[in-house]
């Protein structure tokens, strides 16, 4: 089982982004999570370098949805 303990980048959530997490259904929020978990753990996830935007600025495609995240060091960001 994959927990926030045991990933080796640390996950850090801006005040915009827990407030996103409001508006999903619990089904699409236990799969953004599992997501976000598992490209932590495991670097697994369909993901992608945006275009015209500083290093370490990322997409992650959770079905029909995109999550922008920054990646500094061993620190995830989640925009």
């Amino acid at each position: 089982m994959i927990t926030p303990e045991r990933t080796p980048f640390v996950l850090v959530l801006e005040k915009r982004a827990l407030k996103a997490f409001r508006t999903l259904s619990t089904q699409d929020e236990a799969r953004v999570w599992d997501a976000l978990l598992r490209l932590c753990a495991e670097g697994i996830g369909d993901i992608g370098q945006l275009q015209n935007e500083p290093t370490g600025s990322l997409r992650l495609r959770v079905g029909d949805m995109r999550i922008f995240l920054f990646l500094e060091g061993h620190r995830l960001t989640r925009l």
